[in-house]
């Protein structure tokens, strides 16, 4: 089942024509591709949740868990003598 948000906010950014073609074929490319670094970034510095992060990228729970590893950006967290889930 596909989640839909139904208040959006579009934020735009301007490059040049030229730095756009070079990095991407069409727009929404360099869209999903400036998305997906944001939404992790916010995760990273706990300003939203696994759970949030997976939505907000279309993911499942378990993918968003296999993207984080790849960039090294931990699920657990050790405090003391435990770890805390990152959810």
């Amino acid at each position: 089942m596909e989640k839909t948000m139904t208040d959006t906010i579009k934020l735009t950014l301007e490059f040049r024509s030229s730095f756009v073609r070079e990095l991407w074929t069409d727009e929404a490319g360099g869209s999903d591709e400036l998305k997906e670094p944001a939404v992790l970034d916010h995760y990273r510095r706990n300003r939203i949740s696994l759970r949030k992060a997976a939505e907000l990228l279309g993911l499942s729970y378990r993918k968003i868990m296999t993207l984080l590893s790849g960039y090294k950006i931990p699920v657990l967290q050790y405090e003391g003598h435990r770890f805390r889930l990152l959810a």
